[in-house]
């Protein structure tokens, strides 16, 4: 077990430690306002240009006064089409089931709570989503600075994994993350990069006559602040933490971390595939992934697995767009996560009450629409891989595959086949391609992700007939040693 922390005062100074400067915060903040009073000033310059082009209209006498009153009438007129197009935007919103108070008054309550604890601005809309995240998304309502929407993402598969009090905690991090008083602060400033992101993205597919005076524009500034505020923007995680901390001890942050990081593990490595499989057997989604999903985690989810894909997690490269999970352990000051169980009441349960089912219903039906075309690609796919696989086999039956259809014939084998009998193809075409760089390296990869060393010797051929394959196969045989050794379960000694 790990030691407990002497006092919650020192990790929240370690976060504090580790916020941006202040001036940086200075700088992005009177940049943003420049910018924001910029885009407003368009429509006062329309108005006082067209009035101006009025006024010299019936005054004008002098050569002078009727060039400057077509000066004036043509900056209006642009400046209308402008101001017009940014009236009449309309960003695209974030997907999912939206809820409604009547559904879940106690998760409504508990968000006022919040946003009022805050000082943020009331939640728009709250989506129960397919994701494993509790998420605050900002998207512009128009084209003009300050409106805003604000859309609380919750992911139903997370709650599956957290308790009430751990959503609770999550709650409290994720709005309290947002949250600023003035233009000078993280959270202020992580809501100006969202609204120029958002704002860029639209003009970047909008079709209108005006918008190629702003979509450059746009686009360039929202890059340009997006590219400054990015250790912002990168450490708002930390302070999620720092919240999650002023409620509670670090073990609790710790089991909260691990059951994110392991949620969103479980799904795309191994529901997802799990669901879509079905996709073989029928055309049309009628799988409930949503209803049945704590049903099936009890039996497909093992302790084993789970501990396997924390360790993965962490070993994985960073993206210096955000904090690494590594990071974020070393702020508590621990190396390493442990999943605690699922908890014996879902935080679903206890947020909507009878209605839980219900809503998953809804979700489930919600999910089917939305996949319908891709699930049926899956399966027409899949068919096509299905008699591509027999013909392959029956080949290999007669004669040695070699080349791009060896390569071809390991990656179906993968999909067709257990992962022992794969292996044994593999092992099998390794030995008739053995100077064929792409063949020993394909599988290779494959043989290390089945979870056998063998792999390690085929990557290394492949390496010596081909050296352009040695960062990845150096990659892929070190992620392999690192993820496969047993760490014991210890706390970085505090600085």
């Amino acid at each position: 077990m790990a030691t407990p922390i002497q006092k919650k005062d020192s990790v929240t100074s370690q976060v504090h430690r580790s916020m941006q400067p202040r001036l940086l915060l200075l700088q992005l903040g009177g940049l943003t306002l420049l910018a924001n009073s910029l885009l407003l000033s368009v429509p006062l310059l329309t108005i006082i240009s067209l009035g101006a082009a009025s006024w010299l209209f019936f005054s004008a006498t002098t050569p002078f006064d009727w060039l400057f009153m077509e000066t004036c009438a043509l900056i209006g007129s642009t400046g209308l089409l402008v101001t017009l197009d940014l009236c009449l935007a309309k960003p695209a919103r974030p997907a999912g089931l939206e809820l409604g108070s009547k559904q879940a008054p106690e998760l409504f309550a508990m968000i006022r709570r919040r946003c009022k604890q805050f000082s943020l601005a009331p939640i728009d809309r709250i989506l129960i989503t397919e994701s494993t995240e509790i998420e605050l998304i900002i998207t512009p309502k128009r084209g003009l600075p300050g409106a805003c929407t604000q859309t609380l993402l919750i992911g139903w598969p997370l709650l599956s994994f957290l308790s009430y009090q751990q959503f609770r905690v999550a709650l409290r991090a994720v709005i309290g993350q947002w949250a600023g008083a003035g233009p000078w602060s993280s959270g202020y400033i992580c809501r100006q990069v969202a609204f120029w992101q958002g704002l860029s993205q639209y003009y970047a597919e909008r079709k209108f006559p005006a918008t190629w005076l702003l979509k450059r524009p746009i686009r360039g500034f929202a890059n340009y602040l997006e590219s400054k505020a990015a250790d912002v923007c990168r450490t708002q995680i930390l302070v999620h933490d720092q919240l999650a901390l002023e409620v509670t001890d670090d073990h609790h942050v710790l089991a909260l971390i691990a059951a994110e990081t392991l949620g969103t593990a479980f799904l795309h490595r191994k529901y997802w595939p799990m669901i879509f499989a079905a996709a073989e057997r029928t055309a049309d989604p009628v799988v409930k992934p949503f209803t049945n999903l704590n049903a099936i985690m009890d039996q497909i989810l093992h302790r084993e697995e789970a501990d396997r894909w924390l360790l993965q997690a962490l070993a994985a490269e960073n993206n210096p767009r955000q904090c690494s999970l590594r990071e974020r352990l070393a702020i508590l000051g621990y190396c390493e996560l442990r999943w605690s169980g699922l908890p014996d009441h879902p935080a679903m349960e206890s947020l909507f009450g009878r209605q839980w089912q219900a809503i998953a219903g809804q979700l489930d039906s919600h999910w089917q629409d939305n996949v319908q075309q891709e699930w049926t690609d899956r399966h027409w796919r899949f068919r096509q891989d299905q008699d591509q696989f027999h013909a392959l086999q029956q080949q290999a039956s007669k004669e040695n595959i070699t080349g791009a259809t060896a390569i071809r014939y390991a990656r179906l084998a993968e999909q067709f086949l257990p992962r022992d009998e794969m292996v044994t193809l593999c092992k099998r075409l390794l030995r008739v391609n053995r100077t064929h760089a792409d063949v020993c390296f394909q599988c290779g990869k494959q043989i290390l992700e089945a979870g056998s060393d063998d792999g390690i010797r085929a990557i290394e051929i492949a390496i010596q007939l081909d050296p352009n394959y040695t960062s990845q196969g150096n990659t892929l045989i070190y992620a392999f040693e690192r993820t496969n050794r047993v760490v014991p379960f210890q706390r970085v000694a505090s600085a």
